[in-house]
């Protein structure tokens, strides 16, 4: 998976010439997200994207707002729009299936939070680290890798609910589009508006166990 090295130490931020919808060969991107689903309250969608470490965009179910210099550039860009929204349909998918799988009594039903990372590192336009992560009611700990739709459990007691959402082929086909597919082609989009590259003091803040594996935490 991504080395934690990798992902806290960013170069300085370079001015770079925008190549069309050509990724820079010498620069290395990371998209993060962060975002968190209350499936019976309201809002229960909330979020937020980062590029190389910076906050760009910001979301709910019904709306997104830039943040930054580098989202007011591409908040009324037709990709920008695409791009949230393909955010919202993964979001809405989830909320089907926490919705789909809950059990117990009426009154905890409004109960479950889920909490999402995904984080995605690119190298010339290519995926080359991705994984989604989810804790479920602060307990459940489980991930998905888009790259060979693989799903793992971080302890034990997390199979039964992680073996639940693997059987829900619709969500995996959308994680992984969205990390093999999406992200890379919005990205191009944006890198088009941008004179300079996003980037902050670091990307994520993670800490990584090989065996199954897992980033622990990421901040956006």
């Amino acid at each position: 998976m991504v080395a934690p090295d990798n992902l806290v130490r960013l170069t300085q931020v370079k001015v770079i010439q925008n190549s069309g919808s050509s990724f820079p060969n010498q620069y290395t991107y990371y998209i993060c997200l962060n975002f968190t689903i209350k499936a019976r309250s309201t809002p229960w969608f909330e979020g937020q994207c980062s590029v190389n470490g910076e906050p760009i965009l910001q979301y709910n179910e019904s709306n997104f707002t830039p943040l930054g210099d580098h989202g007011k550039v591409i908040y009324n860009t037709k990709a920008c729009t695409d791009f949230s929204q393909r955010q919202k349909d993964i979001g809405e998918e989830m909320r089907k299936q926490i919705l789909n799988t809950e059990q117990g009594a009426d009154k905890t039903m409004g109960r479950h939070t889920l909490q999402v990372t995904m984080e995605s590192q690119y190298k010339q336009g290519q995926l080359t680290d991705s994984f989604w992560k989810f804790t479920m009611d602060g307990q459940y700990f489980f991930y998905f890798n888009p790259k060979n739709k693989t799903w793992g459990v971080i302890h034990d007691e997390s199979r039964g609910i992680m073996e639940k959402w693997k059987s829900n082929r619709e969500l995996q086909q959308l994680l992984a589009t969205f990390s093999m597919g999406d992200s890379p082609h919005y990205l191009k989009q944006f890198l088009k508006h941008w004179k300079e590259m996003p980037s902050a003091p670091c990307c994520c803040s993670s800490s990584v166990d090989r065996s199954p594996v897992f980033i622990t935490s990421c901040v956006g």
